[in-house]
């Protein structure tokens, strides 16, 4: 089972007609994270109040159903959230937020009805092509599907996904797992590939290219999959011992540079640490993290 899923994005729910409240419903919830308890409980009691004197609003009760959620009542939340769907069955706010309470629950494939409305109601939207709610939305189809052993279907709303937001290394990771799991390693080497290039201590992303490799027969870029664990995993002492062998053997691998650039700089290595970004932009100037990286050091690629 693929465990791994983002927080939940009640904060973008901007589905029509919710914007203004869910904007408000935002704001609220992020000062309540720095002052958890009394104020959530406030609110709560306040937005009871008003759902009972408003019980035909459809927002109101998917309001009262964040703060539920932020209380820890999911039971509440989702009665709430079911409540505003029988008012108006195509609210694409408590879709969402009904979809995304299944998923942290493991409930896989009772998420699917409410995603799958959302991608109906969304068929002839002009911005469903850069519509960030949309991209979550086949995110989390692509999640639910590969736990429920439907490879195909996850890999359709995955590549969704990506072709609103190539940079969703989430999404990526999922897809190299799932091609992993049927068996398309090469496919499974570049999701993961791409997972790492936008968060290059994704430690998950990492180990699947480590075990995508080592069935390949690339011994050498399994143990620079495996270094990358360490310092992924915060031992970085043990990555840089681990890189400085793989780069011993395999002097051309740019990747391996990058890497040991980033354990040298953890470990406060810094003049190291510039060597090794320059030699990977020796031979790969595409290498966007290492120019990065040497700017930030205040140095300019040799």
């Amino acid at each position: 089972m693929l465990g791994r899923l983002r927080s939940l994005r009640f904060s973008i729910l901007v589905a029509a007609g919710l914007a203004i409240v869910i904007g408000g419903v935002t704001a609220y919830l992020l000062i309540s994270r720095d002052q958890p308890g009394e104020l959530v409980e406030r609110e709560v009691a306040r937005l009871e109040k008003v759902v009972a004197q408003n019980p035909d609003d459809p927002d109101k009760r998917v309001e009262l159903a964040l703060f539920y959620y932020e209380a820890g009542s999911l039971e509440q939340a989702t009665d709430q959230l079911k409540a505003a769907l029988e008012l108006d069955g195509s609210h694409q706010g408590a879709l969402v937020a009904l979809g995304d309470i299944y998923m942290e629950q493991g409930r896989y494939e009772e998420a699917l009805e409410p995603y799958l409305k959302v991608v109906e109601l969304n068929e002839d939207n002009p911005l469903r092509g850069v519509s960030r709610q949309l991209e979550g939305v086949y995110y989390y189809l692509g999640v639910a599907y590969f736990n429920l052993e439907k490879p195909e279907k996850a890999i359709e709303y995955l590549e969704e996904a990506l072709s609103i937001d190539r940079t969703d290394a989430d999404a990526w990771y999922t897809l190299g797992a799932t091609y992993q799991h049927t068996g398309e390693l090469e496919k499974a080497i570049e999701s993961f590939k791409q997972a790492v290039r936008f968060v290059p201590n994704f430690a998950e992303a990492y180990q699947g290219l480590a075990q995508c490799y080592k069935k390949t027969g690339q011994e050498g870029l399994a143990r620079y999959a495996e270094a990358m664990v360490s310092y992924s995993s915060g031992a970085t002492g043990k990555a840089v011992r681990q890189l400085e062998e793989v780069v011993a053997i395999m002097p051309d691998l740019a990747d391996a540079y990058l890497g040991l650039g980033l354990a040298y700089e953890k470990e406060g290595q810094i003049e190291k640490a510039i060597s090794a970004y320059q030699q990977a932009l020796n031979l790969d100037p595409d290498i966007w993290l290492a120019q990065a990286k040497l700017q930030a050091l205040g140095v300019g690629k040799e």
